[in-house]
């Protein structure tokens, strides 16, 4: 009977915390679809993030295989395969089988250890926050250019199912702070229409001066050089979370306790189905 049952490889990668989560959850959901088991090739302790805030529900839930050496089920390569390759086999985004199977039970876990962590938010009340995810630090130099036909090209793949014939990272592909104008449109946009609500930006690291302006001329607050996890904490505690081009925030907007997700169009996005003729999300794009 074992043979019978599909097994996937856990994954993790070397470089940060939304990369991992990405590819991460990625075999997770197709393992928890196909009814499957999970095969390590190190103690799971060993695994990158795995004992973080966010990772922690997964661990819990993974079902090994009793197998030393079992026959493993292909997974699309690369951080985006794993997301793409659900959507394409299931016809549906990955963040909304998440939402329907996992989000709730697994938030539970989630608070539990942010109460024993001692994590407290800086607002009384989430429908009075907005959080706004920038990314700057080893990314504060890089050009935010358009992403459009990137994402539309990675859709088709998705939609196609030709993700892996026909996949080559898109230059508008690459993590960066949101172009200062279309950032100062977005909040202004936001102020509008939630004129009652704070908004908070979440970063890490120097702040450039002409972001910096925004920030004081609009009234935002700001949140900088917390703990990824901490963060990860607070952008999933809120109304609306803004999600722009880094992957970072990809953790959070999965346990999302709030109404809206914003997210800057962006290729990686599409890998997750979302955007798609499969999108289930109720994720809100803008340019």
């Amino acid at each position: 009977m074992e043979q019978d049952c599909k097994c996937y490889l856990y994954k993790d990668r070397g470089d940060r915390m939304g990369s991992n989560f990405m590819v991460q959850v990625g075999v997770y959901i197709l393992c928890k679809k196909d009814n499957g088991t999970m095969f390590i090739k190190k103690p799971i302790d060993k695994y990158n993030y795995i004992n973080t805030l966010f990772f922690i529900p997964l661990k819990k839930n993974i079902q090994l295989s009793p197998l030393k050496n079992p026959r493993l089920a292909p997974v699309y390569g690369g951080m985006r395969g794993s997301c793409a390759q659900f959507v394409i086999t299931h016809k549906q985004d990955a963040v909304s089988y998440f939402y329907e199977n996992f989000r709730d039970d697994y938030f539970k876990i989630v608070k539990e250890e942010a109460v024993r962590r001692n994590y407290t938010l800086p607002w009384k009340n989430n429908d009075d926050v907005i959080c706004f995810h920038l990314r700057f630090e080893d990314m504060a130099n890089a050009r935010d250019i358009d992403s459009t036909n990137g994402f539309n090209r990675y859709k088709t793949w998705i939609e196609t199912g030709n993700y892996v014939k026909e996949y080559k990272k898109c230059v508008s592909d690459d993590q960066c702070p949101i172009k200062i104008d279309t950032f100062e449109r977005k909040i202004n946009e936001l102020q509008k229409r939630h004129h009652e609500k704070q908004i908070y930006i979440v970063t890490y690291g120097r702040v450039p001066a002409k972001y910096m302006e925004i920030i004081t001329k609009y009234r935002l607050m700001l949140i900088n050089n917390n703990k990824e996890e901490l963060d990860c904490w607070l952008m999933t505690n809120c109304h609306t979370l803004v999600m722009t081009k880094s992957t970072f925030p990809i953790t959070p907007a999965f346990y999302f306790q709030g109404k809206e997700i914003h997210y800057q169009v962006w290729p990686r996005w599409a890998c997750l189905g979302v955007g798609s003729k499969y999108d289930k999300s109720g994720w809100i794009g803008f340019n």
